[in-house]
C-alpha cells in the first residue's frame, strides 16, 4: 500500500482559498467516516463502564477494569501475543526482504515465475492454512509425523499446537503481502550507492548493513508496523491452533469472552475494556505508519522506476536461492493444498497410504454443491463481498477526491480517519458494530448480511482509500482544470476525466476487497447468525465440530475461487503499473 501522503502538501498543489471551504460533499463524507469509524469505538468504550456491558443499560462502574486486572491469565495472554506477533513479523520481514532482493537485484533463474509463486499463497485463507498444518503436524494424527514414524520408527517430531507452531503458520500467511510491499520498494530504490561500494571493494554483508538496509529502513519500518497491526488483529490462526490447547492471544481471548464465557452470556464489559485498550495501543502505530509512508520518499534514493541497476551474480548460489523460494511455496501452498485435497477425497480423516486409495470418494465435494446450507452461505458470501467491494471503491474515490483535489481545511484529519479502521481488529470491530446496531436497528441489522457489508466496508476502507489517494496524486490535475475552464461541472469532470484515470486502480481495489471478503472469518464469526452465515464461518463450524473432510472440501473450492481472483488482481495491477 503506497500512500504517498507527503505529496498532499507538495509545492504547486495549493488550491484557491475558495475551494478550501467545506462543500456539502466533504461534510457528508465526514459524517459517513464519523459513523463508520468513530461511533463504534465510542460505544465500545462506553460499554466498558456499563454494569452489564450494554450501552443502553443504566449506571456506570469500573468493575470490568478491576476484573481484568485481577485476572492472572492476562500476563500470559499478553506474553503470548507479544511472542506471536513479534516472532511472525520479524520472520516475515526478513524472509520477504530476502525474497524481494533475490527477485529484483540478483540473477536468480526464473524470476518471473518466482514472482507469481510468491503471490499465489494469498489464495490460501489463513484458516485453511492453519487447518492444513494441523492435519500435517498434529502430534497424534499429523500426516508428517505418521510418515516419519512409519519410516524411521521415531516418535512424533512436530507439534503444531505450540506458540512456535502458531508463529510458523502466521509467517507463511504474512509473507505474500510483505513481499509485494518490499518488492516494489526494492525495485524503485536506486542501486548506485551499492554499486559504488561494491566497486570500492566492500563485501556483501557490509553493503547490506551499511547501505541497503538504512536506505530501505523507512519502508521496512512501515511494513513491520502494518504487519504488527495485522498480527494483533489476526484470529484465524490463533483460534484454530492455539485455542484448543489453551494458548490464547488477545484476539482469541476476546472471541472467548463473547462465545465461551463461563456464564454462557457474552462478557461485553470485558470486551469493551480490552477492545478500548487495543485501539488506544494501535492508533499511535497507525499514526506512525501513516507518517512513515508519507515521509519515506524523502529518505529513499529513487530515480525513475529504479531500473537499469546491475544484478548481483549469485554464482553457485543461484540454484540454492531458487530452492529457498520453492521451499517457501511448498510449505505455504503446495503441501497444504495437497493435504486438504487428500482429506476432502476421504470418507473420514485418514493419513496418506497406498491402502487408503481404495477409499477415494467425491461425496464431500458433491455435498458442497448439494447442501442447501452451503448454497445459502455461498450466496451470502458473494453478496456481502460484492456489496462491500463496491462500497469501498465508491467511498475511496470520494475520499481521495476530497482529500487530494478539494483539500478543504482539516482534510488531513479526514485522511487520517481513513487509516483508523486499521486500528480496530476484526473481533473488536464486530463487537463494536453490535453495540451500534443494538441501539439503531436490532431487529433488522443484527444477524443480517447488511451488518456484514458495513463491517467489511469499514475494515477494508483503509486499503481502498490509500490506493486511490496514491493513484490520484500520480495523475496531473491539468485535464480536470481544463474541463472546468471549458464550463464542465464538477460531476461532469469527475465522470469524464477523473474516473477513467482511476479505473484501473478501482478495478484492482474491487477485486482485492472482493477476494478478501470471500475469506474473511473474524468479523463473520463475531456477527454470525443463521441468516448471514458465510463460507468462512461455515468452514470454521465444520472444523470445530470435527468435520475435517467437509471443511477440506469447502476449503478446496474456496481456494480455487481465491486463486483465480488473486491472479486476476495481479494482472490488473501489473497492467496499471505498465500504464
Amino acid at each position: 500500500m503506497n500512500t504517498s501522503a507527503h505529496a498532499l502538501s507538495a509545492p504547486g498543489m495549493a488550491l484557491p482559498a475558495a475551494r478550501r471551504r467545506w462543500p456539502w460533499s466533504a461534510l457528508l463524507l465526514a459524517l459517513v467516516m464519523l459513523w463508520l469509524v468513530v461511533v463504534p469505538f465510542a460505544l465500545m468504550a462506553l460499554s466498558s463502564v456499563k454494569p452489564d456491558g450494554l450501552v443502553i443499560s443504566e449506571g456506570y462502574t469500573l468493575d470490568h477494569f478491576r476484573a481484568l486486572t485481577e485476572d492472572g491469565q492476562w500476563g500470559q495472554i499478553a506474553w503470548n501475543t507479544v511472542c506471536f506477533v513479534g516472532g511472525s513479523v520479524l520472520l516475515s520481514v526478513v524472509l520477504s526482504l530476502a525474497l524481494a532482493w533475490l527477485t529484483e537485484r540478483t540473477d536468480m533463474p526464473g524470476r518471473r515465475l518466482v514472482r507469481a509463486l510468491l503471490v499465489l499463497p494469498m489464495a490460501m485463507p489463513p484458516l485453511l492454512l492453519a487447518v492444513a498444518w494441523i492435519l500435517l503436524a498434529s502430534p497424534r494424527s499429523g500426516m508428517l509425523n505418521q510418515g516419519i514414524t512409519a519410516v524411521t520408527g521415531l516418535p512424533a517430531l512436530f507439534d503444531i499446537f505450540t506458540l512456535p507452531g502458531m508463529v510458523f503458520v502466521q509467517t507463511l500467511s504474512m509473507v505474500p503481502a510483505a513481499y509485494l510491499i518490499l518488492m516494489a520498494l526494492v525495485r524503485r530504490t536506486n542501486a548506485d550507492m551499492e554499486d559504488a561500494a561494491r566497486l570500492s571493494g566492500a563485501g556483501f554483508w557490509r553493503i547490506l548493513f551499511r547501505i541497503t538496509i538504512p536506505i530501505l529502513s523507512p519502508g521496512l519500518i512501515a511494513t513491520a508496523l502494518l504487519l504488527v497491526i495485522g498480527g494483533v488483529a489476526t484470529f484465524d490462526i490463533p483460534g484454530a491452533i492455539g485455542m484448543p490447547v489453551g494458548k490464547f492471544v488477545v484476539s482469541s481471548q476476546v472471541y472467548a469472552y463473547v462465545f465461551q464465557s463461563v456464564t454462557g452470556l457474552p462478557l461485553y464489559g470485558q470486551v469493551g475494556v480490552v477492545g478500548s485498550f487495543i485501539v488506544l495501543l494501535t492508533v499511535p502505530m497507525v499514526y506512525v505508519y501513516q507518517r512513515a509512508t508519507a515521509d519515506s520518499g524523502r529518505f529513499v534514493t529513487v530515480t525513475g522506476k529504479g531500473r537499469g541497476h546491475s544484478r548481483t551474480a549469485l554464482g553457485r548460489w543461484r540454484w540454492g536461492a531458487l530452492a529457498l523460494v520453492l521451499g517457501y511455496f511448498v510449505l505455504s501452498t503446495l503441501l497444504p493444498l495437497a493435504v486438504l485435497l487428500w482429506v476432502s477425497l476421504m470418507p473420514y480423516q485418514v493419513g496418506f497410504s497406498v491402502e487408503a486409495l481404495s477409499l477415494l470418494t467425491l461425496k464431500n465435494h458433491a455435498e458442497v454443491f448439494g447442501n442447501p446450507r452451503i448454497h445459502q452461505a455461498t450466496v451470502n458470501t458473494f453478496l456481502v463481498s460484492v456489496l462491500a467491494a463496491t462500497l469501498v471503491v465508491a467511498l475511496s474515490v470520494w475520499l481521495a477526491y476530497v482529500v487530494v483535489r478539494m483539500r478543504p481545511r482539516g482534510h488531513g484529519a479526514l485522511n487520517f480517519a481513513s487509516f483508523l479502521p486499521m486500528a480496530m481488529p476484526g473481533v473488536v470491530l464486530g463487537v463494536s458494530l453490535t453495540y451500534v446496531y443494538q441501539l439503531v436497528s436490532p431487529g433488522f441489522m443484527l444477524g443480517s448480511v447488511w451488518i456484514l457489508v458495513i463491517a467489511f466496508t469499514t475494515s477494508y476502507l483503509t486499503y481502498g482509500a490509500q490506493t486511490m489517494n496514491s493513484t490520484l496524486l500520480q495523475s496531473s490535475p491539468v485535464l480536470e482544470e481544463a474541463g472546468q475552464m471549458c464550463g464542465a461541472s464538477t460531476v461532469q469532470v469527475l465522470r469524464r476525466v477523473s474516473l477513467p484515470l482511476l479505473m484501473p486502480a478501482m478495478i484492482g481495489v474491487w477485486i482485492w476487497v472482493f477476494s478478501h471478503g470471500l475469506r474473511e472469518l473474524t468479523m463473520a464469526l463475531m456477527l454470525q447468525s443463521e441468516r448471514n452465515m458465510t463460507l468462512a464461518a461455515l468452514l470454521w463450524g465444520f472444523w470445530t465440530m470435527g468435520n475435517a473432510t467437509g471443511a477440506a472440501a469447502v476449503g478446496i473450492w474456496l481456494t480455487v475461487a481465491m486463486g483465480i481472483l488473486v491472479l486476476l488482481w495481479q494482472l490488473v495491477m501489473d497492467r496499471d503499473k505498465e500504464a
